[in-house]
């Protein structure tokens, strides 16, 4: 990919990508998993990129899905790669109003997932609601990505399953490092659960947020090869995010605690402890009904996510490398 030389450019394709992020609704959106794609792609040898790109060139949606829009400026197996980080979100029914999706391509589409929401209770609440009372459902995020490790550890089973596998694989390990993909609140007003921020409305400027679609946009929309690579240059530039820095990589080694360092996360930033200002979501709530965000709470926030994003980046790398 080309690189452009100036900082302005940067920050012009970052301030691009924020606006974007105030007009729609976005899933750890397209551009995070590519960043954290882009970051792990960087950190494999040219042996075990070959071996994964062979893999996805097996995937049954690879000339459909995977092997479009490449870009003019950019390696083809790398694109490819980062397009794969996002295939499990490709594939989700189209939104009313739009034509929808071929049966083949949604057959593959399980929302259930992508994330595994560990109750989260604030201290205020903890002497009438129980975390125990609510555990997560059996087939959550982590179990899912257990399960495609397994897969691609069968060498037995199909190219294309494990194709689709390494699809999961790559998309999970980003989700997981979404803070709200690990947590759901429970209170005297969200006695069933928030359902990971969504049910929560939040007002970062003028207009009002569900809570989970700001965490979920927080590196921007954009989704061009040079606002994805400069993106992933500035978080690998960062002297804190540096993986000598990230002392999470030495205290949390597996999926379920990966898990439960993304819950105490949600529960220190995202949730504030249950001191967060918001309202509860409805279909038609106005700016008057949703109080400011906190101070500081916006910078925190981008802060924290460019550390997941590049815990992210290091911990797919490792996973790939042992599978590969």
């Amino acid at each position: 990919m080309n690189r452009l030389t100036t900082k302005l450019s940067f920050r012009f394709l970052l301030t691009l990508g924020a606006l974007c992020c105030a007009l729609q609704a976005c899933a750890w959106n397209n551009t995070g998993h590519m960043v954290v794609a882009e970051l792990a792609w960087r950190s494999l040898s040219a042996g075990e990129r070959s071996a994964v790109s062979q893999l996805l060139r097996q995937h049954p949606h690879y000339a459909e899905l995977l092997a479009v829009d490449i870009p003019s400026d950019a390696d083809r197996d790398e694109w490819i790669f980062l397009r794969a980080a996002t295939w499990p979100d490709l594939v989700r029914p189209a939104p009313s109003g739009q034509p929808p999706q071929p049966a083949h391509i949604t057959a593959y589409h399980h929302p259930d997932w992508h994330y595994i929401d560990l109750p989260f209770v604030a201290a205020n609440d903890l002497a009438t609601i129980l975390p125990s009372a609510h555990p997560p459902p059996p087939t959550n995020a982590v179990e899912r990505l257990a399960y495609a490790e397994a897969q691609l550890r069968s060498p037995q089973l199909p190219a294309a399953d494990r194709a689709v596998a390494l699809c999961w694989y790559l998309h999970l390990v980003g989700d997981i490092h979404q803070p709200l993909h690990c947590a759901e609140w429970f209170s005297p007003e969200f006695p069933q659960g928030d359902r990971g921020g969504n049910e929560v409305a939040i007002k970062p400027q003028s207009e009002p947020l569900r809570l989970h679609t700001f965490w979920d946009a927080l590196l921007g929309t954009g989704q061009d090869s040079t606002f994805i690579e400069y993106l992933a240059d500035d978080i690998a530039a960062d002297p804190k995010l540096a993986r000598a820095r990230l002392r999470e990589l030495k205290s949390h080694q597996t999926y379920p605690s990966w898990t439960a360092e993304g819950l105490h996360y949600a529960r220190a930033f995202a949730y504030l402890d249950g001191q967060l200002k918001h309202a509860k979501w409805h279909g038609h709530i106005t700016a008057a009904e949703v109080p400011d965000i906190n101070f500081g709470y916006e910078e925190n926030a981008r802060s924290v996510a460019r550390r997941r994003i590049a815990l992210a980046g290091f911990r797919l790398a490792n996973g790939l490398k042992r599978l590969f």
